[in-house]
């Protein structure tokens, strides 16, 4: 059985810095993971044999089902873990269901946790969520308001409620690293149902319905690449089963070399940078990763699906490809944000109205190749943020961003644990590439926030610093000696 004697003393979510060390035994939840496969992969099998409709609505169906019943038996943190472990699934298949179900998924999770702990409530307030709300639905109505689209930004609240989903769990190490387990299970399901299907994993042409996004698909691949060697595997609870580890890796890498999504790959070579950097026991597991990880590519290049990778790879390195053509087309919008910036307000051009201003600027640029003309969404949320609500918008989210870097690396000075720096570091990668308004990103930006209400005042940083150096001294101490 996977399971931790004892999670850290300073675990993120604990509330408190001066926690003792704990002895009870925390387990994978196996039945839960019994669930998200029952969930996911019939569905995936579905996609798999060309009906991805009745996959959509069996994944669907089963997750109603698993949570009535887990409200009723278990209660509902097993609801929020379940909701988190099928996120990759239900992301890909929205489509072909009803497209903001995850906001709906989300928030019926979040509710059952919230309303029945008041502390689960103090948690997400010291982390800043009911602000963020706040913030994030006045983003999403005044886009509303001006484009007339209800669905215009609304999924900046799937960022959000994705990020407090990583928060709430994060009290509950079993529960956290059985979500995560949860997510591998459903990336290896959509990876079996969707191999075959085009170039790239994580997108599929079946008949006449597109399911998915290489992004989508990778974003949560470089996510568990980086929970398995950040940390020792702590989020996993797998400190001490590091060939678990070093296996799961392989299969996550591979996955992620096969969706072929630059970004995603952007994002894993970012956070292993800041491991490497910050992280020096996990230094030696990270080394023998990158041993893995390149047998991986190796495998990956031999296979069937080696020719594919090799022209992605290609398309992104190739001396003779152009900036826009290894960006796909990104390096456009970055080369025509300061002729937006010559006639924009400070404020900007108002909420939602992104997909309007490029189809008006791209045609005054004739160097532009990305659909000049047409409304398109821009593919970074600074430069969306810069558009549709200024030089004061964007440079608030830079200050929140840069508080939120201070905090986490407070904790890591503290406490040793780089995880929640690297989320947020992640997250801001992602920011370049995509709007990183979606569950997936909003789980790296949770483990930024995780910090956020567990930071000693300053007054007393000094006293609680040394205190929790003795407490980590002496709970390694045990697990040293503990068969």
């Amino acid at each position: 059985m996977l399971s931790t004697r004892s999670p850290s003393p300073l675990r993120v979510g604990g509330g408190s810095y001066r926690t003792k060390p704990s002895v009870r035994t925390a387990s994978i939840r196996y039945a839960l993971l019994g669930e998200i496969t029952l969930a996911v992969l019939p569905a995936m099998a579905a996609v798999k044999l060309g009906a991805p409709r009745v996959g959509a609505y069996w994944l669907f169906l089963a997750i109603a089902c698993f949570l009535v019943a887990n409200a009723l038996i278990d209660g509902t943190v097993s609801n929020l873990a379940l909701i988190v472990g099928v996120l990759p699934a239900a992301t890909m298949l929205r489509n072909l269901f009803v497209y903001n179900s995850i906001i709906v998924l989300l928030t019926i999770g979040l509710a059952g946790v919230v309303f029945r702990s008041r502390a689960q409530m103090k948690l997400l307030r010291g982390a800043g969520f009911t602000w963020l709300v706040y913030l994030a639905v006045l983003y999403w109505l005044v886009s509303f308001a001006i484009t007339g689209d209800y669905t215009a930004n609304l999924r900046i609240l799937e960022l959000i409620f994705g990020a407090a989903a990583l928060l709430a769990l994060s009290r509950f190490p079993e529960y956290c690293a059985t979500a995560l387990f949860g997510i591998f299970i459903s990336l290896v399901c959509i990876g079996a149902g969707l191999y075959g299907y085009g170039d790239r994993l994580g997108y599929a042409q079946v008949g006449d319905i597109s399911i998915g996004n290489p992004i989508t698909f990778g974003e949560p691949l470089a996510l568990l690449l980086l929970l398995l060697i950040a940390d020792r595997g702590k989020w996993f609870m797998l400190q001490r089963n590091t060939v678990l580890r070093l296996s799961l890796c392989l299969v996550v890498a591979v996955l992620l070399l096969l969706s072929t999504s630059r970004g995603s790959w952007l994002v894993a070579v970012g956070g292993l940078l800041v491991v490497l950097l910050l992280d020096r026991r996990s230094r030696l597991t990270m080394l023998v990763s990158t041993g893995v990880m390149a047998i991986a590519l190796v495998v990956t290049l031999r296979s069937s699906r080696g020719q594919d990778l090799g022209e992605w790879i290609g398309r992104t390195f190739a001396d003779n490809r152009s900036m826009s053509n290894r960006t796909d087309g990104r390096a456009d919008q970055w080369m025509l944000i300061p002729r937006v910036m010559q006639d924009e307000a400070p404020w900007g051009f108002g909420p939602g109205t992104g997909p309007r201003v490029y189809a008006r600027y791209s045609l005054l640029d004739p160097r532009v190749r990305l659909d000049p003309g047409h409304g398109m969404a821009w593919h970074s949320l600074y430069l969306q943020f810069l558009v549709e609500i200024g030089f004061l918008g964007l440079a608030g989210m830079l200050i929140l961003l840069a508080a939120l870097v201070r905090l986490d690396f407070r904790h890591w000075r503290l406490t040793g644990e780089v995880m929640p720096l690297v989320g947020t570091f992640s997250f801001m990668a992602i920011a370049l590439t995509v709007s990183g308004m979606d569950a997936p990103s909003g789980l790296f930006l949770g483990f930024g926030l995780a910090t956020v209400h567990v930071m000693p005042k300053r007054k007393s940083s000094r006293r609680t610093r040394i205190a929790a150096r003795i407490e980590e001294e002496s709970v390694s101490e045990v697990e040293a000696l503990t068969p």
